[in-house]
């Protein structure tokens, strides 16, 4: 066995290289055979997918502590290195040098990207974030709109002179456009679009169903087929969209709206905003809501996971407030209010389970 196999440390080629993959992926969008490339060459190299996946490990660290003293001084240091292997890199000769400057050039430049661009440690991609189990993150973007992202949360963010769109894939998050009649700031959702002006609005993406609920302003939703046949810069205004597409929903402040899994929508004229933003304050409210989906939302929160055991209990209603991420307690509770016995064997699980009939 490799000295560096007995510490863990990647070889310096494989360190080099997914260095410099991952530089690449910070800097610019990939063309998409670039893309599939990189991602066949991690599948069939499993160091070099190790390596990648510690450089991200780390860019992940460095973001939250970018401006610390510590994380300064430490810059001061590589770009001191950097400048001492560049002048010592012209007395060697050149094959015997190059792979050495090529791993320091991919960590300084590493480095430099993470000072001088202001890039989110929330995904590894440019313009896509995402949180993990119990996180909720808050990003501003280029023209100051802000999202704030709950837990299991992912979306990609598309930026240009002529449309600003975001894609939530799964999860939820509260948007506060920044107006910008120009362009219209559009949220794709599932089989829905948003589209908004200068708005506050959250989007949740749950089991192939999206929930769209409005704080103040107005927002037009209609289905992302439709809206992918506007031209970028059309509609500027909801009022546009509403005479182009007779099947748009119009949103106001105090509004919401369900669209289900078959696509049929329900327009809600007095939501409950307070039930649908209590995730900003550690909070899920349930209002006879299927047992099923009140699992897959809790299991945003904790690493205890609930698991249903039998198809016939999904559909049974739950409604109570529960703290996010005490599953415990809602366990708890469904034993009190359903026919359910709550198994806390397994270490990681809780399995809901039918009671037995005495």
């Amino acid at each position: 066995m490799s000295d560096n196999n007995r510490t863990g440390q990647q070889p310096p080629d494989r360190a080099d290289e997914a260095a410099e993959a991952f530089v690449g992926c910070l800097q610019e969008q990939r063309a998409g055979h670039e893309q599939a490339s990189l991602e066949r060459s991690l599948a069939e190299d499993p160091a070099l997918a190790e390596a990648f996946g510690s450089v991200a490990d780390t860019w992940q660290s460095l973001g939250d502590h970018a401006k610390s003293p510590e994380f300064m001084a430490l810059r001061e240091q590589a770009l001191a290195r950097a400048r001492l292997a560049n002048s010592r890199r012209w007395s060697r000769p050149i094959a015997a040098g190059f792979r050495g400057w090529r791993g320091v050039a991919a960590a300084v430049v590493l480095l430099a990207v993470l000072v001088s661009v202001q890039l989110s440690p929330l995904g590894y991609w440019p313009g896509q974030y995402r949180t993990g189990i119990g996180e909720q993150r808050t990003v501003e973007l280029d023209d100051h709109s802000q999202i704030t992202l709950d837990a299991v949360t992912r979306l990609r963010v598309s930026y240009t002179d002529q449309a600003r769109i975001v894609y939530l894939g799964e999860g939820q998050a509260q948007f506060s456009v920044a107006r910008d009649p120009l362009r219209p700031f559009r949220v794709v959702a599932g089989d829905r679009t948003i589209i908004a002006l200068g708005t506050v609005f959250t989007v949740e993406v749950v089991d192939r169903q999206v929930r769209v609920a409005m704080l103040e302003g107005k927002v037009a939703v209609l289905p992302t087929e439709a809206a992918k046949a506007m031209p970028a810069r059309a509609p500027s205004t909801v009022t546009e969209a509403e005479h182009a597409h007779s099947n748009l929903v119009e949103l106001t402040t105090g509004e919401a709206l369900y669209v289900k899994q078959d696509g049929s929508a329900t327009l809600v004229p007095h939501a409950d905003l307070d039930a649908a933003t209590a995730w900003r304050q550690g909070r899920i409210v349930f209002n006879k809501t299927p047992l099923a989906e009140a699992v897959l939302r809790l299991n945003r929160y904790s690493r205890w996971q609930l698991r249903i055991d039998s198809e016939t209990l999904e559909t049974m209603k739950i409604s109570g407030v529960f703290t996010a991420g005490d599953t415990a307690a809602f366990a708890e509770a469904v034993q009190l209010s359903l026919p359910i016995v709550a198994d806390h064997s397994a270490a990681d699980t809780i399995s809901l389970r039918a009671r037995s009939k005495q």
